[in-house]
């Protein structure tokens, strides 16, 4: 069949029309998978990005409580010994040995051990359940137990504790003094605020001299402690108490003296200063 130029131009009008409908097609079916692909995307997107708002949102809360956390265990830290008083123990004796020579006090002998990282247990009752088994077979509905739990509940967390490490300095001392200056020694070092604590206190002579005085017809009167028919009545003034404070001397030369020999031991705690954390600084990304 001929065609005629009339019929080449309707032709080739309806190819390119074709052609034109048929690309136009294919890049909208294109686009619309693209739309389709972008909106997938930018839902997953909006999703990470309300997830990171949400963290930045709980930045500055945990940072307030990461300061408070921090305060709460620098205040404990500082019950302790500062780390740098037991580095020496030079240093350390010589501010231990201040707290005798204010009490009056003669250091006789000293031992100083370098410190030793050592478990601090935690102190509580411990309660030895021995009617248990015949609690548990009246006890139908378990109350008792609950009772039983409920007054023991402090003593059974403590017991539950992971207990911590401390670094511990032991001061072993022999002082000799008179009673009064023992008692103030010993005060002295009680009242130290911070982790110092009298582990024993060995009197060798708990008369302080009274009883050998006594045995050799002296006296030593200081160290005898008054009876209740020696009190005061009331309204009355109490009487002096006559002080012997220089040596007695027996017939037989004995030197009879109102001090005695104490041996004490002494420990002191220390822990390492946690670094104050650094809550500003963003950790770069690995």
């Amino acid at each position: 069949m001929k065609l005629t130029y009339r019929d080449k131009i309707i032709l080739a009008i309806l190819i390119a029309v074709v052609v034109c409908v048929g690309g136009y097609m294919l890049l909208i079916k294109k686009k619309s998978q693209d739309i389709k692909d972008n909106t997938v995307k930018l839902e997953q997107l909006e999703k990470e990005k309300q997830e990171i708002d949400d963290k930045i949102e709980r930045i500055e809360p945990l940072q307030k409580r990461i300061r408070e956390t921090y305060a709460k265990a620098d205040a404990l830290t500082g019950l302790f010994v500062p780390k740098s008083e037991i580095e020496n123990t030079l240093d350390l004796d010589k501010k231990l040995q201040k707290y005798a020579e204010d009490a009056g006090v003669k250091i006789i002998q000293l031992e100083l051990d370098s410190s030793k990282i050592e478990k601090l247990d935690y102190y509580y009752f411990k309660k030895e359940d021995t009617d248990k088994e015949m609690r548990t077979a009246v006890d139908i509905n378990g109350d008792l137990q609950d009772q039983f739990d409920n007054k023991y509940q402090e003593s059974v967390a403590l017991s539950q504790r992971t207990a911590e490490n401390v670094l511990r300095t032991k001061y072993a001392v022999k002082v000799r003094g008179e009673k009064q200056e023992v008692w103030d020694y010993l005060k002295a070092i009680a009242d130290i605020d911070s982790a110092v604590m009298i582990d024993s206190v060995n009197i060798l002579d708990y008369t302080f001299g009274a009883e050998a005085a006594l045995k050799a017809g002296a006296a030593l009167t200081d160290m005898i402690a008054p009876s209740e028919e020696a009190a005061p009545a009331e309204g009355e003034e109490e009487a002096e108490e006559v002080v012997q404070s220089a040596p007695i001397t027996t017939d037989s030369g004995e030197e009879i003296t109102n001090e005695s020999d104490v041996q004490i031991v002494i420990s002191l705690y220390s822990i390492y200063k946690m670094s104050e954390p650094d809550v500003e600084s963003i950790p770069a990304a690995e």
